[in-house]
């Protein structure tokens, strides 16, 4: 009995013991789990907190990029205007030969890129381009890949505004090109015909004026006192005379006809930009259509950049007037050369403007030197040509 006794009060004892160890895990369970639940509490918290103001921050870099991405639209689009026009100067229109036949789109497909960019931008809203900057899922690291990303591009932006779009092998716009050559090749045959009447005319009439002036002369003062006087002077009369008469026509002759034959050709040749404006060290930018990296938007870079060392001279590419001389936007110190046959050329980022307006200018004159002004991240020289409302590559005519 005594035994059995004491194995029951073993069990009870072991029951009891159990059942306290059974409850202060349960208590340790739950206050670790208010711990977890508090911290996953702050941890919320602590996100929304920083949600918000990755949020704020992130809107405030959007505006600040529809801002320095609308001046960069805005600024392509008046240069386009700037080097569409004629400057209200007589124009005379080249042959069809020295026309240029690689055409890589015109001003009117480029305005037209540029006001669909323009419409992107104004119209977008901070969150629309959330899914473009960022891959992640989390709001939260969306928001902050958007920062990062919009202050890099805001920099780029502040200091070159090209840098913010990305070089694309072309595509679209060699398509483009037939619809530029039919309506422009008939008038020019007729300008070229206007050209060569007047050239002719005026030497044709002069050379037969000096011979009939010159013919009355000999003939009424010299034959009336031959007949009053004795027929022994006669011969003394007229044998000095009628010699020199006939050297001085043929004198006459070939000064007017060698020296204005020449020049003719020579202009035509040298007004149509050829070689290099600038010497330079690299070709840092090509001309070419770009893709932007968000509106998915295509445009044109322009010109070329031509890096060289700061207050390298820069010449003009061919005879012309300046049309423009002075400060353009993100283009810095600018100037705009007309060549008055349909070509104009643009440098831009320049140190020092030489070339005044209204200036004219032949091959080879020096018109200002490289710099850095404008929207540009370093010394080079930003060089674009037209012809009529086209834009050419410059590489080409380099």
């Amino acid at each position: 009995m005594k035994k059995i006794w004491i194995l029951l009060i073993g069990c009870l004892l072991c029951t009891s013991l159990t059942g306290q160890n059974i409850n202060d895990f349960r208590k340790q369970r739950e206050q670790e789990q208010k711990q977890f639940r508090q911290q996953e509490d702050n941890f919320k918290k602590q996100r929304e907190e920083e949600y918000k103001q990755f949020k704020a921050a992130y809107e405030a870099e959007f505006e600040r990029y529809k801002k320095n991405y609308l001046a960069y639209l805005n600024g392509e689009k008046s240069v386009l205007e700037l080097m569409a026009s004629d400057d209200n100067l007589k124009i005379t229109p080249l042959p069809k030969d020295q026309r240029p036949k690689a055409v890589v789109s015109s001003v009117k497909d480029e305005k037209k890129a540029l006001d669909n960019e323009i419409k992107f931008i104004t119209r977008s809203k901070p969150e629309d381009l959330l899914g473009d900057l960022s891959k992640s899922k989390d709001p939260l690291q969306q928001v902050k890949d958007g920062v990062e990303q919009l202050k890099k591009w805001n920099e780029d932006m502040e200091k070159d505004g090209s840098k913010l779009q990305v070089l694309t092998p072309a595509t679209e716009p060699i398509k483009e090109e037939p619809k530029k050559e039919t309506p422009k090749a008939e008038p020019k045959k007729e300008t070229v015909k206007k050209e060569e009447s007047k050239k002719e005319t005026p030497k044709a009439e002069p050379k037969k004026d000096t011979v009939k002036k010159e013919e009355p002369k000999k003939e009424t003062p010299k034959a009336e006192p031959k007949k009053d006087t004795v027929k022994k002077e006669e011969p003394k009369k007229e044998t000095p005379k009628a010699e020199p008469k006939k050297e001085t026509v043929k004198k006459e002759e070939p000064k007017k006809e060698t020296p204005k034959a020449e020049p003719k050709k020579e202009t035509t040749s040298i007004s149509i930009p050829e070689g290099k404006p600038t010497a330079y060290t690299r070709l840092s930018s090509k001309f070419g259509p770009r893709i932007h990296p968000i509106t998915k938007k295509q445009s044109t870079h322009k010109g070329v950049d031509l890096a060289a060392p700061k207050m390298t001279p820069i010449y003009a590419t061919a005879d012309g007037t300046v049309t423009f001389s002075g400060t353009q936007g993100g283009y810095g110190n600018f100037i705009k050369i007309n060549h008055q046959n349909g070509y104009k050329t643009a440098y831009a980022h320049m140190e020092k403007l030489v070339a005044k307006k209204n200036e004219k200018v032949k091959k080879g004159d020096l018109i200002g030197y490289v710099g850095s002004t404008g929207q540009s991240t370093g010394n080079h020289l930003h060089y674009e040509v037209y012809f009529e409302d086209k834009l050419i590559d410059p590489e080409k005519t380099m």
